[in-house]
């Protein structure tokens, strides 16, 4: 079951949707079944051009993230720094990486480089493709959106559905 959360690390919204998304998944009893996923697409930002280069920033880092198996880790540390800093520099950004584990000298690179733009590239006609314009979005199988902050229980129920969903088999099929 894949499960993809559609996001931007500067909004409040955005944090409280990881964040209950995470308890969701956390009581749901399937998480070794799903895939999960932080996305994100330059379209559903709004505000000026710095800010965009931050969110830049971090979608670099959450790819980067993502191909070394630590995206969730990584979405939390982002989370965290925008909460306290709505818009931080890469100085502070890094440092607050650092602190969570993240390679300071292999942060700077990144950032310093047009790493991952295809990706981001690839999320923004995704996202297109979808019809996702704002955040947070939560889209399980690609067949449920959840849009807005939603209670741990709507979001479990959800889930709870998308799985039977994919799981069910027949009672006829059973027997054969």
């Amino acid at each position: 079951m894949k499960v993809e959360l559609w996001s931007d690390f500067s909004s409040r919204d955005c944090y409280l949707a990881f964040l209950r998304l995470g308890q969701a998944l956390e009581q749901f009893g399937h998480q070794e079944k799903v895939q999960f996923e932080i996305r994100s697409s330059i379209s559903i930002l709004d505000g000026e051009k710095e800010r965009s280069r931050h969110i830049m920033d971090s979608l670099r880092l959450l790819h980067f993230a993502q191909e070394n198996g630590k995206q969730f880790e990584m979405a939390r540390a982002l989370f965290e720094v925008y909460a306290g800093h709505p818009a931080p520099n890469r100085g502070f950004l890094v440092e607050v990486l650092q602190k969570s584990g993240f390679d300071q000298a292999g942060m700077v690179q990144l950032l310093n480089s047009d790493a991952y733009m295809e990706n981001m590239k690839q999320d923004e006609s995704e996202a297109n493709m979808l019809g996702i314009d704002s955040a947070p979005v939560i889209v399980i199988n690609r067949k449920y959106a959840i849009s807005g902050v939603r209670t741990v229980d709507i979001i479990l129920q959800s889930l709870y559905q998308a799985w039977r969903e994919e799981t069910y088999v027949p009672a006829l099929e059973k027997q054969a």
